[in-house]
């Protein structure tokens, strides 16, 4: 893509644009979701804790959602994804990572996403111009919450609706992961 004001050229890989690094601090992530594909998404594992979650989460309804525009920031495979598409919005679903691959591979069969690989502080579309936002699972992994939260929210449309969350974590440091942290920083990722 090349942009006419800015003159900025952005790559397109595998049908998806690329508005950011391939090799960026979230690439665990994406290594993570790209080898774990399929184990959050509801289709594939005929559960349906992401639908659950999603709908619990938000508050909205998929007839509220049917035909409306949706911005979804931090997509990962796509357990989300699929449940946005299946209530016949207009999805905008984007991830820093290349999960994003994960994610068009688990839904390549909707024809209501456009995916993205891009930075939630930098979106590569206008403000003001969805009627839903949706940020799950993400905000802890940012580097600047605040900024995050304000970036995204200048994509909504006045009277949009949106919906964050972030993990708890009141006794953090007491959490076992922090114990194996230590080794497994230095294993190998595979």
């Amino acid at each position: 893509l090349h942009c006419t004001s800015c003159g900025k050229s952005y790559p397109v890989v595998a049908g998806i644009p690329r508005f950011v690094p391939a090799d960026n601090y979230t690439a665990s992530f994406g290594f993570q979701w790209n080898i774990h594909a399929r184990t959050q998404v509801d289709k594939y594992n005929g559960l349906t804790i992401s639908r659950d979650r999603f709908f619990a989460s938000a508050g909205w309804t998929p007839d509220a959602m049917k035909g409306k525009s949706v911005l979804e920031c931090g997509s990962g495979a796509g357990r989300f994804s699929q449940v946005i598409s299946d209530t016949g919005a207009n999805l905008f679903t984007i991830d820093y990572s290349n999960a994003v691959d994960a994610n068009a591979a688990n839904n390549a069969d909707a024809k209501n996403i456009f995916f993205a690989q891009a930075s939630l502080y930098e979106l590569p579309f206008k403000e003001a111009a969805f009627d839903y936002l949706i940020c799950l699972g993400v905000l802890q992994h940012t580097p600047n919450v605040a900024q995050s939260m304000r970036s995204m929210i200048a994509h909504l449309k006045p009277g949009g609706k949106f919906c964050f969350d972030a993990y708890a974590a009141p006794m953090s440091y007491f959490h076992p992961r922090q114990l194996l942290r230590p080794f497994t920083s230095k294993m190998k990722k595979e």
